[in-house]
């Protein structure tokens, strides 16, 4: 059996967010979501994720600084 890919997406809007969750679970995909940069960068320390999706004009943290 295949293993699943581990995707992060860091994502403040949250219809986006849940779009994607949907179409990366239905490819197969294990999803997590973070709504702040904060939170984004504190799984991406505690997990190991094949792809992090970073949107780039976050508030407080941008997702330029996190990457």
């Amino acid at each position: 059996m295949k293993n699943k890919a581990k995707i992060l997406i860091v994502e403040d809007d949250t219809p986006l967010a849940m779009m994607m969750v949907h179409v990366l679970s239905r490819a197969g995909c294990d999803v997590q979501v973070a709504s702040t940069g904060e939170k984004g960068l504190e799984l991406a320390k505690e997990n190991r994720f094949d792809l992090i999706t970073l949107d780039i004009d976050l508030p407080r943290v941008s997702g330029l600084e996190i990457c």
